[in-house]
């Protein structure tokens, strides 16, 4: 039986084409400031995608990462 985890947002990166794709609590997945809204945004560490939710939607987004 394969064993299942709950992910928290955060804790994996979105990004099809990362190496580190849905790897849960990997590492390369960090907090990375507050967007204009105040919204908690993270960084893929591997691929340099940002990631943000959209609390209004519960959606996920993922960006290549500006600073």
């Amino acid at each position: 039986m394969e064993e299942k985890q709950i992910a928290t947002i955060g804790s994996f990166c979105l990004n099809e084409k990362c190496k580190d794709y849905n790897k849960i609590n990997s590492g390369n997945v960090v907090k990375s400031g507050k967007t204009d809204k105040g919204i908690q945004r993270y960084i893929c560490k591997t691929c340099k995608k940002s990631i943000t939710l959209d609390q209004g939607n519960d959606v996920l987004s993922l960006s290549p990462y500006r600073r």
